[in-house]
């Protein structure tokens, strides 16, 4: 991963990282299901828009089948499965929980696609998690059963976030990012509009509840995986996969910022275990940063 590549997966986990706080706003007037369905169909009517006037690529019809398969495992349940754990669980928790995507990641890539793994990309994902530790802290805590089964559901948001980032790149080896993110998020779009219409709350949702849901297809959905599919594309899944270290770093940054709640000198020191553990499973090239060297 070069210079270029890093700075975009730093702001990457900038942008992902607001959804959680938004999904606290939106779920409990929307309902997981009917977020979803407004969510994906927004982004999907974006990044449509988007590809037809700057004369990009259509997504295939004749890939249909493919763009449900990753609409559903990359965007529909992994977007569900955080909805419905935060109505209980809080945001902090599930950025935490979904760190574990880069996991899920190694395990199918060395298992599914018989992938090796050096011993510092290994290193720096175990280094990854510490510092998510470090970062949040052991003040959340899960009480009852309700809570361990919105923990569940989390973390099987996480896993579908890896099996769906990895059957883009075996199903789509040579489609551009932009059609991409937009095949997949109609494929998303196909499966929950008409759940999300069936389920839509008797009671309309507030300002509140509907600026946050806009938020969340325009920004850490649309702009969002336009971006992730083409980090996607240059450094491949597990290198895409790692900004799910940087959600709780941000998470935690915008919450001191905009929230007042603590940033303490663990939660700095994580934060710097984190962007070494980046660097580490990236391999990102510091020799990009010198000028060359002439004789």
């Amino acid at each position: 991963m070069g210079l270029l590549e890093f700075v975009v997966l730093l702001f990457l986990g900038a942008l992902f990282s607001t959804s959680f706080a938004f999904l606290r706003l939106a779920t409990p007037e929307f309902g997981p299901a009917s977020l979803v369905a407004v969510r994906v169909t927004t982004a999907a009517a974006i990044l449509f828009t988007y590809v037809l006037v700057t004369g990009r690529a259509l997504p295939d019809r004749r890939d249909w089948w493919k763009w449900l398969v990753v609409g559903i495992t990359n965007s529909a349940l992994p977007f569900f499965l955080f909805s419905f754990a935060e109505l209980l669980i809080t945001s902090s928790m599930a950025s935490v929980i979904n760190s574990a995507t880069p996991f899920f990641g190694e395990i199918l890539a060395a298992t599914w696609l018989r992938q090796s793994l050096s011993w510092q990309k290994i290193g720096g994902l175990v280094t990854g998690l510490a510092g998510v530790i470090l970062v949040v802290g052991w003040d959340q805590e899960l009480h009852d059963l309700a809570d361990y089964a919105s923990a569940l559901a989390a973390l099987g948001g996480a896993a579908s976030y890896a099996v769906g980032t990895l059957l883009v790149r075996r199903l789509f080896p040579n489609v551009a990012s932009v059609t991409l993110a937009a095949g997949q998020l109609a494929g998303a779009a196909v499966i929950m509009a008409p759940v999300g219409l069936i389920l839509h709350p008797s009671l309309n949702p507030g300002l509140v509840a509907w600026t946050s849901v806009l938020f969340l297809a325009v920004f850490p959905t649309a702009l969002a995986f336009l971006v992730y599919f083409w980090l996607l594309e240059r450094s491949g899944p597990l290198a895409a996969m790692t900004v799910a270290f940087l959600l709780p770093v941000f998470g935690v940054i915008w919450g001191s910022v905009f929230l007042d709640e603590p940033l303490g000198l663990v939660q700095i020191a994580g934060l710097i275990v984190i962007l070494g553990s980046l660097t580490m499973v990236n391999e990102l090239r510091w020799q990009a940063l010198l000028p060359a060297r002439t004789t």
